[in-house]
């Protein structure tokens, strides 16, 4: 059974789609159909159903995929033992990022893992908190930098910091990012919120439920680079941690000011019960050494 073609199956499971995993494996569809082919023709049996928008794995399908990502990891496992025997770690960094944090920690942290570990190959996905906890949880990555939550998920912790939740608006707002306000007036602006389930969400839905006011947001949308950019633009007001809306400050795009008791924790989150690989405890420490610097400079 070629290891590739189990690679690239794995892949056009997790998009839903030839075309998609064409464009991440950066492989012709055409080469995945053959593979996937060939994989139904050596096992006997039919892996993937075509529908109107893509595919999906059949009871088998969905069989060889799990074990496919066990033997993936093995084979990835064997390869970073041989090179690390040589005196060089190797292997696979899978890490979801906040796209928040992009500058500040995510830059900083693939400069060091390219430059110091020449043979780590990074797996990078930049997303919100509810698609980075969703990439760990489903096996897309490693590890995720996600906000605090139930501590009844399947996953095992390492905090990063805590850090106010501030009210953004217009840069002509005159807001103080040293001058907080209360959740009370916080509550008198129209806001602009990122769609629920998100802890963000939930605090702020709780804090406006605690004293009294409504709590359904004027507009909903997916990314807080497009909060930032709709702020901008004068549409209404929204509340984010203050690590992602420190570089729109520095550029004077918004003004900010922090809101009184309300909180955000960052975490890095990865599987229960599953030893992370020695590249990916190199990546860890370091994320967590960013973080504190991050926090120093605040």
């Amino acid at each position: 059974m070629n290891i590739r073609h189990l690679r690239y199956f794995v892949d056009i499971v997790a998009t839903g789609s030839l075309r998609k995993a064409s464009e991440v494996l950066y492989v012709t569809q055409s080469a995945l159909s053959r593979a996937v082919s060939e994989l139904e023709s050596e096992l006997g049996c039919t892996l993937l159903e075509r529908h109107q928008h893509g595919v999906r794995p059949t009871r088998q399908g969905l069989l060889l995929e799990e074990r496919a990502r066990g033997i993936l990891g093995d084979v990835e496992g064997l390869k970073q033992q041989l090179l690390e025997d040589g005196g060089q770690p190797a292997g696979q960094v899978r890490l979801a990022m906040p796209i928040g944090m992009r500058n500040r920690i995510t830059r900083p942290l693939v400069r060091f893992l390219r430059e110091e570990y020449p043979n780590v190959r990074v797996d990078l996905q930049d997303g919100n908190a509810h698609e980075n906890r969703a990439a760990v949880l489903e096996g897309m990555a490693e590890m995720a930098v996600i906000q605090e939550l139930d501590r009844g998920l399947p996953l095992n912790y390492r905090r990063l910091f805590t850090e106010p939740l501030c009210l953004v608006g217009p840069s002509g707002a005159g807001l103080r990012i040293k001058q907080p306000v209360s959740v009370a007036t916080m509550a008198t602006f129209p806001l602009l919120m990122i769609h629920a389930p998100n802890q963000i969400r939930w605090t702020v839905d709780a804090a406006l439920r605690s004293i009294k006011a409504p709590s359904e947001p004027a507009m909903e949308v997916s990314s807080s680079i497009l909060l930032l950019d709709l702020v901008e633009d004068g549409q209404g007001y929204t509340v984010l941690p203050e690590s992602v809306v420190a570089e729109a400050l520095l550029h004077k795009r918004v003004s900010a000011a922090r809101v009184r008791t309300l909180k955000v924790t960052w975490v890095v989150a990865w599987i229960k019960g599953k030893a992370l690989s020695p590249v990916s405890k190199i990546a860890l420490d370091k994320l967590c050494e960013l973080a504190a610097s991050h926090i120093h400079s605040a």
